[in-house]
């Protein structure tokens, strides 16, 4: 079913400019990977930094 909603290129310059699609598309999910990866990384630190905090405001 997928198969008839796919786009053939009738020509280099469209096959091209898909290739080019696909690889912008490529680069943006890894991107979008890494982003959500240094996300987590803050806000782990943040979680780590907060509990310090809070230790160092009970020891008072």
């Amino acid at each position: 079913m997928e198969d008839e909603f796919e786009f053939k290129p009738n020509n280099p310059a469209e096959e091209a400019y898909l290739n080019r699609l696909n690889m912008y598309f490529s680069a943006f999910s890894l991107f979008q990977s890494k982003l959500q990866d240094a996300l987590g990384e803050l806000q782990v630190g943040k979680d780590e930094l907060l509990s310090i905090k809070k230790a160092g405001a009970d020891h008072d």
